[in-house]
């Protein structure tokens, strides 16, 4: 029975639906195959670092055509790094077992020709089959055999944004220091009180005037006191009030004084600062008018070269079913394999090193002598996982992979020599695999 492999991280969203595809699949295909999760190695694994070490050099990514096309930004995430060492450590597996594998990543779905399709690559002489691929965004083809490769998935939504409402602050209260003023009827109510309060035989009786004595009213001098006390204590209060404003006054102008020196200051810092302002964008009106005629040349340039690419285009089929061309085929989602051909890629990364994402270095003859067929109808399929990647969203590790610098015209020469180099391939296996070919019209 052959055995298949599915990459998965333990830590992974994808791991539960990857463990019931194995459980179904060992059910449906029991006997034929047997199905198996290999715990993929992240920037975590505690031997990542070693690896690193004897499979990394940044030198020789100048080899590497992926790292001179515009996909590359000047380095190997640890990610990628991590995954093709998974795919190496399982090459390792297959020489060791002496038997071919079927290797797959966990965002696939397997149609159901799927077991047709692996007995018809035991059948056949490849050492390497694609069970999956599309054409690789950054090489333009003209091809329509196989699907352009997705656009790069766009985050699923925008984490919502919490409507935090501003709570008010309390407004201070203001000090009150008006003194109500004295009420006429309340005072002349009060005096009626304590005049009524003295002996009723007092008043009954008629007043006896002795024009010799002056007699002192308690009452009259109560009236006059308490409205002097009134009088006294609202000239105070108001007074008090004064003070304090007057106070106020006198500190606000003297910052207002100190603001507009500031604000003097300011203005003619904002005024020097204008005319070199104005010296900056003449400069920059001048820079742009050139970048603009640059990226006019090197879209000429461009259309230039991808006119002349696709007229050197080729593919063919070889027992109907498997797919030869020399454009590059990416993604590494499903692949069959024999011992000899994990023998020849793992002799080639131990030779030119981990420099590019493993599917860019299958699909590069410059590596190794093995054909990279696909086959047709594909035998497998993206699921709903591949829109998450699990190289390109996890967060930034704090392993450096980068490389040297590399030019534009560097990208160009790289660009030119790959297409010459894949077509050189391509020939050289349609001559190997001529006897296989399908008379069969694409």
């Amino acid at each position: 029975m052959i055995s298949v492999y599915i990459i998965s991280l333990k830590e992974s969203q994808r791991r539960l639906d990857t463990e019931k595809l194995v459980s179904e699949s060992n059910e449906k295909f029991k006997g034929r195959c047997v199905f198996q999760i290999f715990d993929a190695i992240s920037p975590k694994h505690e031997d990542f670092e070693k690896f690193v070490q004897e499979l990394y050099d940044a030198q020789s990514m100048l080899k590497s055509d992926w790292f001179h096309s515009d996909w590359c930004c000047g380095e190997l995430l640890p990610q990628e790094f991590g995954c093709y060492l998974s795919h190496y450590l399982l090459w390792k597996e297959c020489v060791k077992s002496n038997q071919p594998v079927v290797i797959l990543e966990d965002d696939v779905t397997l149609e159901s020709h799927f077991m047709q399709a692996l007995e018809d690559c035991l059948k056949s002489p490849f050492d390497f089959v694609k069970l999956f691929g599309w054409y690789w965004n950054f090489h333009k083809t003209n091809l329509h055999t196989l699907p352009l490769e997705r656009d790069a998935v766009e985050s699923v939504g925008e984490t919502p944004i919490e409507d935090h409402v501003k709570t008010e602050a309390p407004e201070t209260p203001i000090e009150n220091h008006e003194v109500t003023p004295p009420n006429p009827a309340r005072d002349t109510q009060q005096d009626f009180i304590i005049e009524t309060q003295q002996d009723p035989k007092e008043l009954s009786e008629p007043c006896k005037i002795a024009p010799q004595k002056i007699s002192f009213n308690q009452v009259v001098f109560k009236k006059i006191k308490r409205k002097l006390n009134h009088f006294i204590g609202s000239i105070l209060a108001r007074t008090e009030v004064y003070k304090k404003l007057t106070g106020k006054y006198d500190e606000l102008t003297g910052k207002y004084d100190e603001l507009t020196g500031k604000y003097d200051e300011l203005t003619g810092k904002y005024d020097e600062l204008t005319g070199k302002y104005d010296e900056l964008t003449g400069k920059y009106d001048e820079l742009t008018g050139k970048y603009e005629s640059l990226l006019a040349k090197e879209a000429n340039i461009k259309e230039t070269f991808w006119e002349r690419r696709a007229d050197s285009e080729e593919e063919a089929f070889f027992l109907e079913h498997f797919y030869l061309t020399s454009v590059y085929v990416a993604s590494t989602a499903g692949y069959y394999i024999t011992p000899k051909g994990a023998k020849t890629f793992i002799e080639a990364t131990e030779r030119f090193k981990i420099i590019e994402p493993v599917d860019m270095f299958i699909n590069n003859p410059t590596y190794h002598d093995i054909a990279t067929l696909t086959y047709l109808p594909l035998p497998v399929s993206l699921n709903k996982h591949c829109k998450i990647s699990t190289i390109q969203n996890l967060k930034k590790s704090d392993i450096s992979l980068i490389g040297p610098k590399k030019s534009y015209f560097d990208n160009l020469f790289y660009d030119q020599l790959n297409t010459r180099k894949c077509l050189k391939a391509f020939h050289k296996y349609s001559r190997r695999y001529a006897p296989l070919k399908t008379p069969k019209e694409v």
